[in-house]
């Protein structure tokens, strides 16, 4: 899991859906406070975005939902090619680091640096960078 501890809340799944009429995408990310304690059965089978359900609703502490034209790629949302190297990880992997959980697929002249979402990530750090990349935050 990520080291990068800071508060108590932990990034733990995040939900996309896909793009609505406005041009906007909106996701949930879901934080708890039990980061370590969360083990899903499923989490270690590939491909990550065909078997990965959200942790049990009892260790979801804080949502927040973020909206934005800009495009995240969600290893939990299944946008990728069948060639993808994707179809190797599991979630475990993303718990361990080796995957980001979303990232921008695209850097903009106007980004302060690229949004990288990783498993474990501090909600006060996760709020910040979804601010600085001018999503529209509903908690």
């Amino acid at each position: 899991m990520n080291e990068n501890y800071f508060g108590d809340e932990k990034l733990v799944y995040i939900y996309k859906t896909t793009q609505n009429i406005r041009g906007y995408y909106t996701y949930e990310l879901l934080f708890s406070d039990k980061a370590d304690e969360i083990d899903n059965m499923d989490w270690s089978e590939a491909p990550v975005f065909d078997n990965c359900n959200p942790p049990d609703e009892k260790l979801v502490t804080t949502t927040i939902t973020a909206k934005s034209e800009d495009d995240l790629s969600v290893v939990t949302f299944s946008d990728f090619d069948t060639d993808d190297l994707l179809y190797n990880f599991s979630f475990y992997d993303v718990c361990d680091g080796i995957l980001a959980m979303a990232w921008k697929k695209t850097f903009e002249d106007k980004d302060p640096y690229r949004l990288v979402l990783k498993f474990g990530d501090d909600l006060k750090i996760v709020r910040k960078k979804l601010i600085d990349h001018e999503f529209e935050i509903n908690e």
